[in-house]
């Protein structure tokens, strides 16, 4: 599910309101159904610490254990804000991973914010290069390491 940003952006650039989006996480959350959420970080629009901080403790709040996802955003169409830059990624990744188990980074290239670490020990999971994706440090749903249960999905067979 995409989260684009504060209130005030979805007001001035989406025409709408964040508390119906929110009121459907809670929903989709409260109904057991897995979540994971997306943000676009835009330079100039959704990108100050404060926006991230708030995003972070909304998501925090829920569930620590909530997938978020932060994604590269590149100019198109009416939007003519420069790349974002990897920089303001890092600093939201960090930021998230203080309060987050799983936060990831898209539309990046590198190493950062594309594995799966044990939220508990630290252990590599889940390790990630491209399109591919290889299970090495759990043991089932539990980190091969320390035991902890880790909540993730796990693709099996084939399209």
């Amino acid at each position: 599910m995409d989260l684009k940003g504060p209130d005030d952006f979805y007001r001035r650039i989406c025409h709408g309101r964040l508390a119906p989006v929110q009121a459907f996480a809670e929903a989709v959350l409260a109904a057991g159904v897995h979540l994971e959420l997306t943000n676009l970080i835009i330079p100039g629009y959704n990108d100050t610490e404060e926006e991230l901080s708030a995003l972070v403790d909304w998501v925090a709040g829920l569930d620590p254990g909530i997938p978020l996802h932060f994604s590269r955003y590149f100019p198109q169409y009416r939007f003519t804000a420069p790349p974002t830059p990897m920089e303001s990624l890092r600093r939201a990744y960090e930021l998230a991973r203080e309060r987050l188990d799983f936060v990831y980074l898209g539309n990046v290239a590198g190493p950062l914010g594309r594995d799966t670490f044990c939220p508990r020990c630290g252990e590599l999971l889940v390790r990630r290069a491209g399109f591919r994706a290889e299970i090495v440090g759990l043991s089932g749903e539990r980190c091969g390491r320390c035991g902890e249960a880790v909540r993730i999905v796990l693709a099996t067979g084939g399209a």
